[in-house]
């Protein structure tokens, strides 16, 4: 299976009642617990590429927007990666939009492209009272901080059905496109 790296494209399905999409998404950079993604608009050739289309991606579980002004502080991915592993059961007090517990769930099996592969589901347990949000169930893959599958709690689940490298990486997209993200990118250059 393909590490996270810029060029790696990731396939997905999206189910909701009985209607199914897809979608992809793309690895424009990365790091040791975060990838900068792109969302891909195959049914659409005229859409012009533009800040919302990038996202980061922390250990598989906690995803931002670039645009977004709040990002995890170093102690809160380290405690995300720790989850994503199974080294630690609960973050409390996360920066997540809502401040919801972030739990470490089940191992699991998950099966892609052709193959079992271990995984460990994440709940993202929101407060009784936030009326707004709905808890999430995120299964992540236990040797690459991939997200594998997403229960929205809401009756859509999302599924990553391929990891796949792209025949071209794509170019490295401007800082004013990344906002906060842009800042990882420096780490990498170091």
């Amino acid at each position: 299976m393909l590490e996270p790296a810029p060029g790696v494209t990731l396939s997905w399905t999206s189910h909701y009642d009985d209607y199914s999409s897809g979608f992809r998404e793309v690895i424009v950079a990365a790091g040791d617990d975060w990838a900068i993604y792109q969302s891909l608009f195959d049914d659409d050739p005229a859409h012009e590429v533009g800040a919302d289309d990038y996202y980061i991606v922390f250990s598989g579980i906690d995803y931002r927007a670039c645009v977004e002004a709040e990002l995890p502080d170093e102690a809160e991915r380290e405690a995300l990666a720790a989850l994503a592993l199974g080294e630690r059961q609960v973050l409390e007090d996360s920066s997540i939009q809502g401040n919801p517990a972030v739990r470490a769930g089940e191992e699991v099996d998950f099966f892609l492209m052709g193959e079992t592969v271990t995984a460990r589901e994440i709940v993202i347990d929101v407060a009784e009272d936030d009326e707004d949000n709905t808890d999430q169930t995120i299964t992540v893959l236990g040797a690459h901080p991939y997200t594998a599958k997403i229960d929205w709690g809401d009756g859509t689940i999302d599924r990553l059905m391929l990891i796949a490298e792209a025949e071209t990486v794509p170019d490295m997209p401007p800082a004013e496109l990344l906002g906060d993200c842009a800042a990882f990118l420096n780490k990498t250059e170091q």
